[in-house]
């Protein structure tokens, strides 16, 4: 029977970290993280939960590639920064989220690249 693959502990390390900063720390006092840490978690967790529920689906490794990392941020984009603060006086736009998003989907990307090569070049068992 073969173990299904679940996402690396560090997804769960920043889920975890998402979810107690939405529910239990709505203002922290510390103005980055109160405006932005959201934005830094939210690529990396949308990225690596679609990755896992496609190989669960697929049965089969997925890997992104810098395209599709670059769509999502561009969807996050104009979903969060454009339609929504047009939509609902609630969200307003601002540069400096965007600018997360591109951090966050960067670095992930770059440890995301980083780990399929660790993989080929490792020798199997």
């Amino acid at each position: 029977m073969k173990t299904q693959n679940l996402p690396p502990c560090w997804f769960f390390l920043l889920l975890g970290i998402a979810v107690c900063k939405r529910m239990f720390f709505h203002t922290s006092g510390n103005a980055f993280a109160d405006s932005y840490l959201l934005d830094l978690l939210c690529i990396p967790l949308v990225m690596e939960g679609c990755k896992w529920m496609l190989e669960k689906f697929l049965k089969r490794q997925y890997r992104f590639t810098g395209y599709h990392v670059m769509v999502a941020v561009l969807y996050f984009s104009f979903v969060f920064e454009c339609l929504l603060p047009r939509m609902n006086d609630r969200y307003h736009a601002d540069i400096y989220d965007v600018v997360c998003y591109g951090t966050s989907a960067a670095i992930w990307y770059a440890v995301h690249i980083k780990l399929i090569f660790k993989r080929r070049i490792s020798p199997s068992k």
